[in-house]
């Protein structure tokens, strides 16, 4: 069964903990109107990246900074280290670059009797 684990606004060198099933959400801030979002690169073996969610943040003005879910899928124990970058499309190098650390527990196994 999937469970999805809400987590606080991810700073650099942030880690997480989950459980071989669970959806990790990463929440980052970034301001499309100005051409800035956050991508995923070279997600590891292990993790499956999903559709990320966005929310605007609180009341701000049209094209300001909006809250991005970056989603990954824990598929495989073990631990992971999984990239993110900010940037434009069009220019060459990001503005940020962040790194998630995440480690994945095995599934609980149930006893049938």
């Amino acid at each position: 069964m999937s469970r999805q684990r809400p987590e606080e606004p991810a700073a650099p060198g942030v880690r997480k903990v989950a459980t071989v099933g669970d959806v990790v959400e990463i929440p980052l801030a970034d301001l499309p109107g100005a051409g800035y979002s956050w991508t995923p690169v070279d997600v590891p073996a292990g993790l499956t990246l999903l559709d990320p969610q966005w929310s605007p943040t609180s009341s701000g003005p049209v094209g300001g900074a909006r809250r991005r879910l970056v989603r990954v899928r824990a598929d495989e124990p073990g631990d992971y280290q999984l990239t993110l970058v900010l940037g434009r499309p069009w220019e060459g190098s990001p503005a940020e670059r962040r790194t998630v650390s995440i480690r994945v527990r095995p599934a609980e196994v149930e006893e049938t009797r």
